[in-house]
């Protein structure tokens, strides 16, 4: 059984909330073998009242075997009337986070990374709420667990391991700080499956008991026969992100992206928007 990381954050947001945060909606990830395979959805809400882009683009590939994945709160502009606020968003963090520590390449860099990522997060929405005490930020924080904010950094270390670390970034305790915690995920010899957050439309293709979930099987074993591991691994992360968008589109939106990560051979975009930035080849 393949391992599926599924990150979704429900969009039921406060409108005020709306204002100054950007947030987000999907991540699947499937890992196997020689290969990780992340599909990603488009759907992106903020920061102004009602404003929704279908453009996002989720995936940072950082290296050529380590890409970075967000979900939930990924960012905001300068909070008014306070001048000591500086905007900031997920992705300069984990590319910064990345340039201070991944290239060095010790043992582990890649849980440090992510280690490093989730303390500057946690730390910065820390000095959000002191410069702005924002309660319906507050309260989805503390309501989503780990969902109000989460990302995964996923790839192949110095050893040519596969390594999928998880973090979330919530309020731990009921009235205190925010905080973060970080999951490295099972590697290369463990199979098993990980769902994190809110997962409804996950949960049900995996239950298999709907008919939508009966159909959702139907088409993985329409499938061509003697599909390689990779194409599999391909097909069940992009159609996953597809179904929960076709299922749920107020909280999830096409197109979707699908990259793939491979130990001998790095980093490939499978499908990419132009928002995603230029194509990334397979390392030769």
């Amino acid at each position: 059984m393949l391992r599926i990381a599924l990150l979704v954050v429900s969009l039921a947001l406060p409108s005020t909330l709306w204002a100054q945060y950007v947030h987000g909606t999907v991540v699947v990830l499937e890992d196997g073998g020689d290969y990780v395979a992340i599909a990603t959805d488009s759907l992106r809400l903020g920061p102004g009242p009602g404003e929704v882009s279908h453009s996002a683009c989720k995936i940072v590939v950082l290296s050529d075997q380590f890409v970075f994945v967000a979900s939930g709160l990924s960012g905001r502009p300068a909070i008014a009337k306070s001048p000591g606020s500086r905007p900031w968003n997920v992705d300069d963090i984990a590319r910064e986070e990345y340039t201070a520590l991944g290239k060095e390449r010790t043992d582990q860099w890649i849980q440090k990374v992510a280690a490093a990522y989730g303390e500057r997060l946690s730390s910065q929405i820390n000095q959000d709420l002191q410069f702005a005490p924002n309660p319906p930020l507050m309260d989805y924080l503390t309501k989503q667990g780990g969902g109000g904010a989460a990302a995964v950094f996923a790839g192949f270390d110095e050893k040519h391991q596969r390594v999928v670390v998880e973090v979330k970034v919530s309020i731990q305790v009921p009235g205190s700080h925010v905080g973060y915690t970080t999951k490295l995920l099972p590697g290369d010899s463990t199979e098993g499956t990980e769902v994190v957050g809110d997962t409804a439309i996950a949960q049900e293709l995996a239950a298999g008991r709907t008919e939508r979930a009966r159909e959702w099987r139907s088409a993985l074993l329409l499938q061509p026969p003697g599909q390689s591991l990779k194409d599999r691994l391909l097909v069940a992360a992009e159609s996953v992100a597809e179904w929960t968008a076709k299922y749920d589109p107020n909280q999830v939106g096409l197109p979707i992206d699908v990259i793939l990560v491979t130990r001998n051979r790095g980093v490939t975009w499978v499908r990419r928007k132009t928002a995603c930035g230029p194509a990334v080849s397979a390392r030769k």
